[in-house]
């Protein structure tokens, strides 16, 4: 519709987008996807982004001594920058095919029923200015 259409045209117009509108509501989809693979995909079990290890510590507590007279620290811990549940990256799908002989050692440890437990000592804390 423009600004100098009349008022017949002005509903011409109006009732050819009322009919291209209610074609596009009706249309229906002739070709569908089956439904099996759309099944198949949510049975398996997505592939991880990493490998880690989630060590049961708590930050602040344990770093928080050794660094609680510097200003990085204090920054982290004043803007909640330090997370509760921390991780320690093994292997990443981005390291692939580099690293697919550690990749496949954790898919093993991934798969098992009952999954090892690892003990650790933290030792050296490195961090830029």
């Amino acid at each position: 519709m423009d600004l100098e259409d009349d008022l017949e045209q002005a509903v011409d117009r109006a009732e050819e987008i009322d009919e291209v509108v209610c074609k596009a509501r009706s249309y229906v989809l002739k070709t569908k996807k089956p439904r099996e693979e759309k099944k198949k995909k949510k049975d398996e079990q997505p592939t991880p982004r990493y490998f880690g290890l989630l060590p049961e510590v708590d930050l602040i507590g344990v770093i928080g001594k050794q660094m609680e007279e510097t200003s990085f620290w204090n920054a982290l811990v004043a803007e909640h920058r330090t997370t509760v549940r921390p991780h320690i990256t093994v292997v990443h799908k981005n390291s692939l095919p580099g690293a697919t002989e550690l990749w496949e050692r954790c898919s093993q440890l991934h798969r098992m029923a009952f999954p090892p437990s690892f003990t650790f000592t933290l030792g050296h804390l490195v961090w830029n200015k």
